[in-house]
C-alpha cells in the first residue's frame, strides 16, 4: 500500500512539473510572437513614414517645376 501511495505521489509530482513547464514555454513562445509582431509593426511604420516623405518631396518638386 505504501508503494502505491509513493508511486501515485511521484507520478503526480511529475505531472505538476510538466504542467508548470508547458505553461512556461507556452507563455515564452507567445512573448516571442508578440516581439516579432512588434518588430514588423515598427518596420511598417518606418516604411510608411518614408513613403509619406517621398510623396511630400515629389509634391514639392512638382510645385517647383511649374
Amino acid at each position: 500500500m505504501l508503494r502505491f501511495i509513493l508511486s501515485i505521489t511521484i507520478i503526480y509530482a511529475f505531472w505538476l512539473t510538466y504542467q508548470d513547464a508547458s505553461e512556461y514555454f507556452d507563455e515564452q513562445s507567445l512573448n516571442e510572437v508578440e516581439l516579432a509582431q512588434a518588430e514588423v509593426t515598427v518596420k511598417l511604420a518606418k516604411q510608411a513614414a518614408l513613403l509619406e516623405e517621398t510623396r511630400r518631396y515629389s509634391l514639392i518638386e512638382d510645385l517647383g517645376s511649374e
